[in-house]
C-alpha cells in the first residue's frame, strides 16, 4: 500500500511539474511563511466578501509545490471553502488547515 501511495505522490508532482513548465507558472524564490491562522481566516472572508481573485499556496505534505490561482465562491463551514480555479474553470474545496499563504492577484 505505501508503494502505491509513493507512486501516486511522485506521479501527481510529475503532472504537476510538467503543467508548471507548460504554462510558464510562476513559483516563488523563496519559501513564503506560513500565514497566521488568524490572519488567514480574515483574509479568506475578506476574498469571499470582495470577490478578489487570489494565489493559495498550500503547506500539506504532498501539496507544497501546487498553488491555486481563482476565486473563492462559497463558505462550507469554519474551515473549508469553495475555489473555483480560473484556469479550468473547476469548483474545489479549500481547507484552511492546508493553506501556507495567501496573494491577492490584481
Amino acid at each position: 500500500m505505501d508503494r502505491k501511495s509513493n507512486t501516486l505522490k511522485k506521479f501527481s508532482q510529475q503532472v504537476i511539474a510538467g503543467y508548471q513548465h507548460f504554462f510558464d507558472l510562476e513559483q516563488p524564490t523563496t519559501p513564503l511563511p506560513q500565514m497566521k491562522y488568524d490572519q488567514l481566516k480574515l483574509f479568506l472572508q475578506q476574498s469571499l466578501n470582495r470577490h478578489y481573485r487570489v494565489r493559495i499556496y498550500f503547506n500539506h505534505h504532498a501539496l507544497e509545490d501546487v498553488t491555486l490561482q481563482g476565486q473563492l465562491t462559497h463558505r462550507l463551514d469554519d474551515q473549508r471553502y469553495l475555489l473555483q480555479n480560473e484556469a479550468t474553470n473547476v469548483v474545489g474545496i479549500v481547507d484552511m488547515r492546508q493553506i501556507r499563504y495567501i496573494q491577492k492577484i490584481d
